[in-house]
């Protein structure tokens, strides 16, 4: 069943559509429509009952009929319906010999005119009647008040009109002008954000005049729009997407660099906080390395030197080897540095002529490099407290003064952990590790080192209730005292969210 358009008669400010219906169709209610294609603002124009008494029908549009919609973009395509009671169908072509133009009188600062469409249905396109209404966009900031202020300049502005963003549905009015510049603000607490704190939608700029609001066309060849902005709390840019322009925005998730070993950065580990990334940017980790080792002079090596470990080894030796963290990190970049001293505690320092490197007998000591030094010189925290202690206090010092220098504003968190002695078992029962006769030893010697911390620098800490200080038998990185149960980390997030 299908409707052929046979005629189009033109005037001056409307048209006349001689109709063909099918005999289906006669002495039936019949709706005539007009909808807007555009699927992001759909709106319908017209609506007129149809008398199908006879076969042929006309239809009559004069721009006077049309409602205004929200607003118009320079371009746009409207389709031809007619609705019956349990079916929709479009107008057909019947005679390729019908002429198409547009309209004499405009409609609304727009030229119209019909038009088939690829498959041969009658549409209607409206074009914008060129003018010298352009813009560019010169400054994006956000507030103290978190919102985003929009600096746009004007050509051909007019003191007669007002003009409008439209974001998401929403009409955001301008706040001020000053000469050809016109100012918005866009509150960040209307913006709609994802689950992980995105927010993305076209943004457009409208002009109203003669009681309708119409898009504004971009400068594009003479401006290429990419602007970025950003507080303590809040990522915003403008850009152009395929002729679209795009306002982006999200919630600044807090930087962390971590200078410790699995006990911290577990916490940042989707495997035991799944929604950690929701607040936080995990930036960079110093694996396993004493503070004496960090803050040394970098080591020359032999690139094969350091083998006979995973991929991921050799990247944290070769890290520590060259003393790159601190380079590795930028301003602005980094809110939180997360502290534990595991390493000194468990590991101590090896020395390689006038500089240090972890004794990490875990990795280290697999490698030629370790196994090639000429002499192996150890210093060992529970072996010499005394001398490793004093070397240990000039190293948190030189740490403490390259983080002023190079992250003056990161806050520094003392992660306050300790050995477990005791495990949960796969029966649900609680043993204890082999080794538990010496945790009291290497607690008291932690204690030691976060104690001059605190007493020294100004760092916050976070010390996780000792019930949850406790091994498991499942754990991701195998069983160790310092392989915890999953509720440690849980409140570990809690307590770093309180800060």
């Amino acid at each position: 069943m299908e409707i052929f358009v046979e005629n189009i008669i033109h005037y001056d400010n409307g048209i006349e559509i001689i109709l063909q219906l099918p005999e289906e169709l006669l002495g039936e209610n019949l709706i005539f429509e007009i909808k807007r294609r555009s699927i992001d603002f759909p709106f319908s124009f017209l609506k007129q009952e149809i008398i199908s008494t006879s076969s042929n029908v006309v239809i009559k549009i004069n721009s006077s009929d049309f409602r205004i919609p929200h607003f118009l973009m320079e371009e746009e395509v409207w389709d031809l319906n007619i609705s019956t009671n349990i079916t929709q169908l479009k107008l057909k072509k019947n005679n390729s010999e019908i002429n198409m133009q547009y309209l004499r009188n405009e409609w609304y600062g727009f030229k119209w005119k019909t038009y088939w469409t690829k498959d041969n249905f009658l549409a209607i396109y409206i074009k914008q009647v060129d003018n010298n209404l352009q813009f560019s966009i010169n400054e994006l900031f956000i507030s103290k008040l978190n919102n985003i202020f929009i600096k746009v300049e004007i050509s051909g502005l007019n003191d007669q009109d007002s003009y409008f963003l439209l974001l998401n549905g929403q009409f955001i009015k301008e706040k001020s002008r000053i000469n050809n510049n016109v100012y918005f603000e866009v509150p960040v607490a209307n913006l709609q954000f994802d689950s992980n704190g995105n927010y993305r939608n076209p943004i457009y700029l409208l002009c109203e005049s003669n009681t309708s609001l119409v898009k504004i066309q971009l400068i594009w060849k003479r401006y290429n729009l990419n602007l970025n902005t950003k507080n303590n709390y809040f990522h915003a840019s403008l850009l152009i997407e395929k002729d679209t322009m795009i306002l982006k925005a999200s919630r600044k998730k807090k930087g962390i660099a971590v200078i410790g070993s699995c006990v911290t950065r577990d916490n940042f580990n989707r495997e035991f906080n799944h929604d950690y990334k929701k607040y936080y940017e995990f930036i960079l980790l110093q694996n396993q390395t004493s503070i004496i080792s960090l803050v040394s002079n970098p080591i020359k090596y032999i690139t094969t030197e350091i083998n006979n470990i995973g991929e991921w080894e050799g990247n944290q030796i070769r890290n520590e080897l060259s003393k790159s963290f601190f380079n590795q990190l930028q301003f602005g970049d980094t809110d939180y540095i997360v502290l534990d001293f595991f390493s000194d505690v468990y590991f101590g320092v090896v020395q390689i002529d006038d500089s240090f490197i972890t004794n990490n007998h875990w990795v280290l000591h697999k490698t030629d490099l370790y196994k090639n030094l000429p002499y192996k010189k150890i210093y060992r925290l529970d072996e010499n407290f005394e001398f490793y202690f004093d070397m240990w206090q000039n190293a948190i010092n030189k740490l403490f003064e390259r983080i002023q220098v190079t992250l003056p504003d990161a806050k520094v968190i003392l992660h306050k952990a300790r050995f477990a002695d005791k495990y949960i078992n796969q029966d649900g029962g609680i043993s204890y590790f082999e080794n538990a006769e010496k945790v009291p030893k290497y607690n008291r010697y932690w204690s030691i080192l976060d104690n001059y911390v605190q007493a020294n620098f100004d760092v916050i800490p976070i010390n996780v209730d000792k019930e949850k200080i406790i091994g498991t038998y499942n754990h991701k990185w195998g069983k160790f005292n310092v392989h915890y149960d999953i509720s440690y980390y849980h409140e570990f997030l809690v307590k770093l969210r309180g800060i």
